[in-house]
């Protein structure tokens, strides 16, 4: 999985995946696809978790993307004017994000920029 990140002051990010990777966001961010990558919707983590996120601001529901081939692309374009940095987690590092910030601590995840 490869990414790129472009464009100011509305920030955008491409990935670049291979056959069988998946990547999942809030509805409604995907600005862009190539015809190989198919879309599944669902609240992501139980409907109670939905509804949470639902309360705090954010989208009940969750986007899964997968690529059925190799280099597909998918792009998510950002909703208000801003910059996306690419962060190094690690242990013994924190960070403070703002609400509608988003995050996937559930496994690592390495991303080659092309």
């Amino acid at each position: 999985m490869q990414y790129k990140v472009f464009g100011n002051p509305f920030p955008d990010v491409s990935v670049r995946m291979d056959r069988g990777e998946s990547i999942y966001t809030q509805s409604g961010g995907m600005s862009w696809m190539t015809d190989s990558i198919s879309m599944e919707t669902n609240t992501h983590g139980g409907l109670m978790k939905g509804i949470g996120r639902m309360f705090s601001g954010d989208s009940l529901f969750m986007a899964t993307y997968t690529a059925a081939d190799n280099g597909q692309e998918i792009t998510i374009a950002a909703s208000m004017p801003g910059e996306i940095h690419t962060l190094e987690i690690e242990p013994g590092k924190s960070y403070i994000a703002q609400k509608g910030a988003f995050y996937v601590p559930s496994r690592p995840l390495i991303y080659q920029q092309f």
